[in-house]
């Protein structure tokens, strides 16, 4: 464990580390008769819903032996799994509304600008016809788009991208952190993984790099201070 890290993260960004005491806090279960299973995972991923379960006496805790903590967030892309699994959703779809912003651009029939507001939201749809197709080089979106394409309409290759996105970067992470956020990324509203996740170091870097720039540009106050 990095004490310095520790150390500064206290004086600079306490409510970071608020955000590390929740991610390794003991397993919970919801005591409702009959709701387990996928519905189970993906209500325990919302915190925010489970803070409202908590406050009526819905949510205790099962007496699991917790599973180990992680702890080592020096590197800033694995403070990804700190998100909530909306905040994560929406900025995969950031990234791949911005990869394939030049053929969103050119949907005009009317059946596929629906699927694609319906997709993305309204918000992120026009936020990439006005400055997001801005965002990214012609070469590094060529090489996103290749790394990134699937069959289908476009609308439906924009959420895929976005599944195999974050889950690039969540293969880059150490076995420890994939296997504590397993649960939170299998909640996410986005397709199955359609392919195997790219493990490339360099090309994790790189997809990173370009995350946070959209992170810190484009997104909420409250999700920036993961990545001061």
């Amino acid at each position: 464990m990095n004490h310095l890290f520790f150390r500064d993260q206290i004086r600079d960004n306490p409510e970071f580390l608020r955000e590390l005491l929740v991610f390794n806090r003991t397993p919970e279960q919801l005591k409702v008769a009959g709701l387990d299973g996928a519905l189970r995972d993906r209500i325990l991923a919302d915190r925010s819903l489970c803070e409202i379960l908590r406050k009526h006496k819905l949510l205790v805790s099962t007496g699991e032996t917790a599973s180990p903590g992680y702890w080592s967030f020096t590197d800033e892309c694995q403070r990804l799994a700190l998100l909530a699994p909306d905040e994560l959703r929406h900025t995969g779809l950031l990234l791949a509304a911005t990869i394939f912003a030049d053929d969103i651009a050119s949907a005009v029939a009317k059946d596929d600008v629906l699927s694609l507001k319906s997709a993305l939201g309204l918000p992120i749809y026009q936020w990439v016809l006005q400055r997001g197709r801005f965002e990214i080089s012609d070469a590094s979106r060529e090489l996103f788009k290749r790394a990134f394409s699937s069959g289908g309409a476009l609308s439906d290759r924009v959420l895929a991208a976005a599944r195999m996105i974050l889950e690039t970067l969540r293969v880059s992470w150490p076995e420890p952190l994939q296997a504590k956020s397993a649960r939170m990324f299998a909640s996410l509203n986005l397709p199955a993984l359609p392919a195997v996740p790219i493990q490339d170091k360099a090309f994790s870097r790189k997809l990173w790099f370009l995350v946070k720039k959209l992170v810190l540009r484009e997104t909420d106050e409250q999700w920036t201070r993961y990545f001061k």
